[in-house]
């Protein structure tokens, strides 16, 4: 980094990005778990940065010669934990989905035997029977 300016410029781009994480937040467009992951990482993209001797520091101590080369195995190591996540996530909505329409189905079936049920118009998507 090139002396006060850039870490100026680095600081800047950390508390940019961290007031966007606020605004997402205070949105509604990002959940509060979400932005208790996606902080910490822009805090220490902004320690990084800011003081590069840190990144090699931290590369000499494991081993690394090229030090910018862990910040792509940390952001490699950090995607795939993100996306192990994701997945668990997609697959808990999916099976929260299907219980859902299951109990619907269930539900229906017993308004329809109770005699409850209107035979009103299709649900959309559903071709008439």
């Amino acid at each position: 980094m090139a002396g006060p300016r850039g870490w100026i410029f680095v600081a800047s781009c950390t508390a940019l990005l961290l007031l966007w994480l606020v605004h997402r937040i205070q949105t509604g467009r990002l959940r509060s778990e979400y932005a208790i992951l996606w902080a910490p990482v822009g805090l220490a993209l902004g320690v990084f940065g800011a003081w590069p001797p840190l990144i090699d520091r931290l590369a000499a101590a494991v081993g690394i010669a090229y030090a910018p080369s862990l910040l792509i195995v940390l952001g490699g190591a950090f995607t795939f934990v993100y996306l192990v996540h994701l997945s668990e996530r997609a697959g808990e909505q999916r099976a929260r989905t299907r219980r859902l329409a299951q109990e619907l189905a269930i539900l229906r079936a017993r308004l329809e035997a109770a005699g409850l049920l209107d035979e009103g118009p299709e649900p959309p998507g559903e071709e008439p029977g």
